[in-house]
C-alpha cells in the first residue's frame, strides 16, 4: 500500500500497491556518507516531509564522449542543427567591454526604454520615500507600504500554531546550498510563508493575508510554533533564505519609491512607479526568537541564490525598460541609511556586446558573508541583459543564462548565452562566456566537472504555426571553448529532464513516448551509449546510487502522447547500453499534479545511510507533494466529458511517500 498524509493530518488515504516492481533491495552506493550518531536530524527531515502541502513515450539515453573530440550527431536528419548554425553565423562574436567612467558608458550606450531621464543619468544618490512589500494583495489590489526602517521589536510577535507546510532542501550539487522557503538548523525549523486571516470571502477563502517567518521546534510532543516575525513591518515579501550557524539570511521582494519620483498620472503611467528591489534581512537565531541584525535593499528582482561555505551569492535581474534611466548602474541601500547609492562604479560594470546594443537590463550578483554580518556586501554587475531563472553553481563558479533571438529564412531561432563567474569568498569576477543553440529546460540542464562545463538544450526553428525541434548536449573547456557535442537527439521532441554525474548525462525527451538517453562524458566529449523508450515521461531524475535513478513525471498515452496521471519510475542504468525501467507506478488520472514536476526542491530523499541513523533498514525513501484527481469521481459528479482531454475531480492533496523500489 502507498501511505499518504492529508494536509489536515487527519484521515489517511491508502492507494493500491504497484503491479510492477523490483523485488530485490538495491545495492547501496559506495560513496554514501557514513551514518551519523543519533536520529534527531533525520526526525526533523521526516517531519519536514510529512507536513508538505500543495494547493506518450519517454526516451532515456546514456551519452558517452568520443575520443576524437568531434561532434557525434545522433540524428538521421540534422537539418535543424545545421540551420541553427547558419542562423547565427552572421552574429558578431560575443565580447565584453568596460568604460572608464559613467559619461563614457552613457555616451556609448543609450537606454532603449520610453521613460525620460529627469535631470540626467548622473548616478547621484536617491532618497527613499517608501518601501512597499510584505503584505498579500487585498481586495483593493494595492500593496500596503512599509517604513524605511524597522527594528527587531517591530516584527517579533508570537502566534498560535496553524497548518504549516514544510519541506527540506534538495540541492543539485554537494557543498552548494540553495535558498529555499524552509530551512532547519538541526533544532528548529524556519519557514517563510503566507498567513491568512480576517473575514471569509464567498468562495471560503480568507480576506486578508500577510507574510511571516515562523520558527518551529521539533519537540517530544511533535512540531510546535515557538516564535515568529511578521514581515509586513519590514516591507518584505519573502522569496527564500539560508541558515548558517546562528545566522539566518532572508531574501524578499519589495518596491522602492524615491522622493524624486513624480506622482503617477494614471494606472498606465509606468514611467512613474516604484523600482522592483530585493530586501536582504539578516537575523540572529541564537535564541528561538529571531532578532534582526541588518537590513539591505538592492535594486533588481530576485532570481536565485546559492551558498558556498559561509558566502551567500544572490542573483538579481534589474530590467530597465520602464525604469527611470537616471542611473547607469543598479542602486543599493546600506543599513541605517535612507539613501540608495550605486552598487558599483561605472568602470566596474561588465557590458556584454552583441547580446544587446543598448544599456538595457542588468544582472547583479551580490556576495554576503554570513559568518561576518558586518562585512561589506560586494557586487558584480553585468549590463546588456538580465539573467533568467536558470542558475547553476559549483563550489568555484556560478553560471548565468541569457536568451538571445534571431530570424533566419522566415523562422526564429533562440540560443543560450552562458556567463561564467568565478567565486572566491567575497569576490565574484567575470571569467568568460560561451553559447549553444537552443534553450535550457532548467538549472539541471547544466553541470560542471573537472573544469568542464556541460549544457543540454532543445533547439527550435519556429515559423508561424510550424516549428521543428531537436535536442543537443555541448561540452566546453574552462576557457569557454566548445570541445565536443552530440546534436539532433530525438527530432521533434523536447527535453523533459536532465541529470548529470561526473562522467554521464541522463537525458529525457518526450512527444508521445519517453526516450531516456544515457550519454558518456568521458574526456568531456559526449557520446550516446544507450537508449530506452517507455510510455510517459520523467520531469525530474534523482540518483539513488551509481546504477539506479528515480524518475518523477507523468503517464501518457503511447499513441497520442496525451498526458494522464502521475508516474514514478525506477531506472536501472547498470548496463549503460541497455537501460531499463525496473519498476513503475502510475497514480491517479489526468488532472493530477505535483510541485516536484516543476521544482526539484519539493522532492525529498533519504538514503540508506540516512535511514540507518534512525534504525530503519531501507534502500532509500522519497516523498513528493501531490494533488490527485479521479475521472470516475468526475463522472459521478456529473461530468460528461469522455474525450482524451477529460480532467478528473480532485480527491486528495498531501504527501506521497515510497521507497526506491516503489513500495509504500
Amino acid at each position: 500500500m502507498l501511505l499518504t498524509l492529508r494536509h489536515d493530518y487527519g484521515q489517511l488515504i491508502m492507494l493500491p500497491s504497484p503491479t510492477k516492481k523490483a523485488t530485490s533491495i538495491l545495492p547501496e552506493h559506495q560513496t554514501d556518507k557514513p551514518a551519523k550518531a543519533g536520529g534527531h536530524g533525520l526526525r526533523i527531515a521526516l517531519c519536514l516531509a510529512a507536513a508538505v502541502l500543495v494547493a506518450g513515450v519517454v526516451t532515456i539515453a546514456i551519452v558517452l564522449t568520443t575520443s576524437d573530440g568531434k561532434k557525434n550527431n545522433h540524428s538521421d536528419s540534422p537539418g535543424v542543427a545545421a540551420a541553427y548554425a547558419a542562423a547565427f553565423a552572421s552574429s558578431p562574436p560575443l565580447t565584453v567591454a568596460t568604460y572608464d567612467d559613467c559619461a563614457q558608458l552613457l555616451a556609448a550606450r543609450e537606454s532603449s526604454g520610453p521613460c525620460p531621464a529627469r535631470g540626467g543619468a548622473d548616478n547621484a544618490p536617491r532618497r527613499i520615500k517608501e518601501v512597499r512589500g510584505g503584505r498579500c494583495r487585498s481586495r483593493d489590489g494595492w500593496l500596503r507600504g512599509g517604513p524605511v526602517f524597522a527594528t527587531a521589536e517591530d516584527g517579533g510577535a508570537e502566534d498560535t500554531p496553524t497548518s504549516e507546510d514544510f519541506s527540506g532542501t534538495n540541492v543539485q550539487e554537494e557543498g552548494v546550498d540553495e535558498a529555499d522557503m524552509v530551512k532547519t538548523s538541526g533544532d528548529f525549523i524556519y519557514k517563510v510563508g503566507e498567513i491568512r486571516g480576517g473575514e471569509r470571502e464567498d468562495d471560503g477563502s480568507l480576506e486578508d493575508c500577510a507574510y511571516r517567518l515562523s520558527v518551529v521546534e521539533d519537540g517530544v510532543d511533535g512540531l510546535e510554533l515557538v516564535a515568529s516575525v511578521d514581515l509586513e513591518p519590514l516591507a518584505t515579501t519573502p522569496e527564500a533564505m539560508f541558515v548558517q550557524g546562528d545566522v539566518l539570511l532572508l531574501y524578499g521582494s519589495a518596491e522602492v519609491i524615491y522622493d524624486d519620483t513624480d506622482a503617477k498620472s494614471d494606472d498606465y503611467d509606468y514611467c512613474n512607479k516604484g523600482e522592483p528591489a530585493t530586501v536582504v534581512l539578516t537575523f540572529d537565531i541564537t535564541n528561538p526568537a529571531p532578532v534582526l541584525l541588518r537590513r539591505q535593499i538592492i535594486e533588481g528582482s530576485y532570481v536565485s541564490a546559492r551558498k558556498v561555505d559561509s558566502y551567500a551569492y544572490l542573483v538579481l535581474a534589474r530590467r530597465t525598460y520602464w525604469a527611470d534611466p537616471r542611473s547607469s548602474v543598479p542602486f543599493y541601500q546600506r543599513e541605517n541609511s535612507t539613501w540608495m547609492e550605486p552598487a558599483v562604479a561605472c568602470d566596474e560594470v561588465v557590458f556584454l556586446n552583441t547580446v544587446s546594443e543598448n544599456l538595457d537590463d542588468f544582472t547583479v550578483v551580490a556576495a554576503i558573508d554570513m559568518d561576518d554580518v558586518d562585512a561589506e556586501t560586494t557586487f558584480q554587475v553585468i549590463a546588456g541583459k538580465a539573467a533568467d531563472g536558470a542558475v547553476y553553481a559549483s563550489r568555484n563558479n556560478i553560471y548565468l543564462v541569457l536568451a538571445e533571438w534571431t530570424y533566419y529564412q522566415s523562422a526564429s531561432y533562440t540560443r543560450s548565452v552562458f556567463l561564467k563567474l568565478r567565486l572566491s569568498g567575497p569576490e565574484v569576477a567575470f571569467d568568460t562566456m560561451m553559447w549553444a543553440p537552443g534553450q535550457l529546460l532548467n538549472q539541471y540542464a547544466m553541470s560542471e566537472a573537472d573544469g568542464m562545463f556541460r549544457a543540454a538544450t532543445t533547439s527550435r526553428a519556429v515559423s508561424g504555426w510550424w516549428f521543428d525541434t531537436s535536442n543537443n548536449l555541448y561540452a566546453f573547456d574552462a576557457a569557454g571553448n566548445e570541445v565536443g557535442a552530440v546534436e539532433g537527439l530525438a527530432p521533434g521532441e523536447t527535453i523533459k529532464a536532465v541529470r548529470f554525474t561526473t562522467d554521464r548525462c541522463y537525458l529525457v525527451t518526450f512527444v508521445q513516448t519517453d526516450p531516456l538517453f544515457v550519454i558518456s562524458l568521458d574526456d568531456a566529449v559526449p557520446k550516446v551509449l544507450g537508449e530506452l523508450k517507455i510510455p510517459g515521461f520523467s520531469s525530474y531524475l534523482h540518483p539513488v546510487n551509481a546504477t539506479h535513478m528515480i524518475g518523477v513525471g507523468r503517464d501518457a498515452d503511447p499513441e497520442t502522447g496525451t498526458e494522464r496521471g502521475l508516474q514514478f519510475s525506477l531506472f536501472d542504468v547498470s548496463d549503460e547500453l541497455n537501460p531499463r525501467q525496473a519498476a513503475v507506478l502510475v497514480v491517479a488520472d489526468r488532472g493530477s499534479d505535483s510541485e516536484a514536476l516543476d521544482d526539484a526542491k519539493a522532492f525529498q530523499f533519504w538514503s540508506a545511510s540516512d535511514l540507518r541513523a534512525a534504525g530503519v533498514a531501507s534502500p532509500g525513501i522519497f516523498a513528493v507533494p501531490a494533488q490527485l484527481a479521479s475521472l470516475a469521481l468526475a463522472k459521478e459528479r456529473g461530468s460528461t466529458d469522455t474525450s482524451v482531454w477529460a480532467t478528473g475531480a480532485n480527491y486528495f492533496q498531501g504527501l506521497l511517500m515510497l521507497d526506491v523500489a516503489l513500495n509504500p
